[in-house]
């Protein structure tokens, strides 16, 4: 995974790549990726990846 920051200022934006390896797999996968926070009401936040492979 790369970040395009470590610190990202309140109100500010980032980028996070991730890559999807998928192993030969085909249909329908799903993943999480969770990012944590130093945000009081949000320490972590879920990122849900949906793909279809052939």
């Amino acid at each position: 995974m790369l970040l395009s920051a470590k610190e990202i200022p309140a109100g500010g934006r980032g980028e996070i790549q991730t890559e999807l390896q998928l192993d030969r797999h085909t249909g329908e996968i799903t993943k999480t990726v969770r990012v944590f926070t130093n945000d009081p009401e949000h320490p972590m936040v879920k990122l849900i990846l949906k793909a279809e492979a052939y």
